[in-house]
């Protein structure tokens, strides 16, 4: 997700992880603000992507990341 901050003129990247069983979402995690540029918000979700990083772990693994 994209916003943007019109007090600095960024964007803003954030990242929703959703974990569903049979269609149904039981877990997430929202993380706002996990990055300022394209670059790297793209290399920060592929990273939780390829690890298949579950909400439950998101913070913590974000943490590193960052």
């Amino acid at each position: 997700r994209e916003d943007y901050d019109i007090v600095s003129g960024t964007d803003i990247f954030s990242v929703l992880i959703l974990q569903s069983e049979m269609g149904i979402t039981t877990n997430y995690e929202f993380v706002y603000d996990v990055a300022r540029d394209e670059e790297n918000a793209v290399a920060i979700l592929n990273a939780l992507v390829y690890n298949k990083v579950m909400p439950c772990n998101a913070g913590d693994v974000l943490a590193d990341i960052l």
